[in-house]
């Protein structure tokens, strides 16, 4: 499967970097391919459906030239609980699989 990586700091001492490094390892591991990278500065207190680079990542889902979003954790996507809904709403629709992978 053709996954997007998403990796998001929110303050100056997180990086970006390590968590790339990281999903990319685990996901050649789990035999899953990268075919993007999106690196992301906004801050957590910034509603989710307010980031564009995110936004922007839906959009380009629905053309399926990949079919997951890998994170370290959740936190990084949202710790509001209404975007953990509308994410979860957006994948049902949009696409065939919706997995979590831990």
């Amino acid at each position: 499967m053709n996954v997007v990586i998403y990796a998001r700091v929110s303050t100056d001492d997180q990086n970006v970097k390590q968590q790339v490094d990281y999903l990319k390892n685990w996901c050649a591991r789990q035999g899953l391919v990268v075919v993007r990278v999106v690196s992301d500065e906004e801050s957590g207190t910034l509603p989710l459906f307010a980031r564009v680079k995110f936004l922007n990542l839906l959009e380009e889902s629905r053309k399926g030239l990949w079919g997951g979003v890998v994170v370290v954790n959740l936190d990084r996507l949202t710790r509001n609980w209404d975007d953990v809904v509308f994410i979860e709403k957006f994948f049902r629709d949009n696409w065939n699989v919706c997995k979590l992978l831990s």
